[in-house]
């Protein structure tokens, strides 16, 4: 079974996805954004409710079991196996499925008329579009990285490197790895924006090399060494000069630098457009 914090943020994604277009036009539907995400969540969860139900838990359990729970945010779905086994990916998609909604509703209740530059609300809402566009870019990048090193049978040898043995914790450290790399990728971008735009794809791959190039000499060809001569007993030689992984690094700074980029292109005319000739007080 999927963990009840999948069916929660599935089920509130959804449901702000469906009332983001009712964002534009009602101010009520606005206010109501958290009553949203808590009665989607609620609606995702209900299937599960057998397990507290003081009466009819079987029949409520036969209900869960079926296909019809799918009509609660997909949840009978998402407790079926391949997916069921896969926790902590689910986890991570559903946080940036939640991120990526929260991001459209908010942009679809903005006041174009607003000028975006002073107000508030805009600086939320970029914030949103920045994490939705980091989780987007972290997620391919490193659902690619970690698809070679699978092909390649190195999923392992990360989840070895603390004290694990499976290819589901390789995969889970990997992911980690991506966002938080992608984090300071994406915060060199935004920090430096007049320098390096965060909509140029050239800036984003200039960006993620300027970081693994520096981290790949510090972290695997020296540190790496280090960490496994102390922790693990293992030798290794130093420098530790592993040129797959350089591969592997240069191929996530290019992925990331360009998915970032064309996302942040993509989020910025909601976020940041120029004040219309609306927003000037008629004097």
């Amino acid at each position: 079974m999927a963990p009840a914090l999948v069916h929660f943020l599935v089920g509130a994604s959804i449901l702000l996805l469906l009332a983001a277009p009712l964002a534009r036009r009602y101010e009520a539907v606005r206010r109501g954004r958290l009553l949203i995400v808590a009665v989607g969540g609620l609606w995702g969860l209900a299937p599960d409710g057998y397990a507290v139900a003081p009466a009819f838990a079987d029949q409520m359990e036969a209900f869960h079991d079926s296909r019809w729970a799918d009509l609660f945010a997909l949840h009978y779905t998402l407790d079926q196996p391949p997916l069921a086994e896969l926790t902590v990916e689910l986890v991570f998609l559903s946080v940036l499925a939640f991120l990526v909604a929260t991001t459209v509703f908010t942009a679809a209740g903005t006041d174009p008329t607003v000028d975006r530059t002073r107000d508030p609300g805009s600086r939320r809402l970029q914030l949103l579009a920045v994490a939705s566009c980091l989780g987007f870019a972290a997620l391919i990048a490193g659902a690619l990285l970690g698809a070679g090193l699978h092909l390649t049978d190195r999923l392992e040898s990360i989840a070895a490197l603390f004290g694990r043995e499976s290819a589901r914790a390789g995969a889970a450290a990997l992911l980690a790895w991506a966002a938080l790399t992608g984090a300071v990728v994406a915060g060199i971008l935004e920090g430096t924006d007049e320098t390096m735009k965060p909509t140029d794809p050239v800036a984003g791959v200039v960006a993620g090399l300027l970081l693994v190039l520096p981290g790949w000499v510090v972290g695997i060809v020296f540190a790496l060494p280090l960490w496994m001569r102390f922790v693990f007993d293992t030798s290794r030689p130093i420098p530790y000069l592993h040129w797959q992984s350089l591969v592997g690094l240069v191929g996530f700074a290019l992925v990331f630098g360009i998915c970032y980029a064309l996302a942040r292109r993509a989020t910025r005319a909601l976020v940041c457009s120029e004040p219309t000739w609306t927003s000037i007080p008629v004097r």
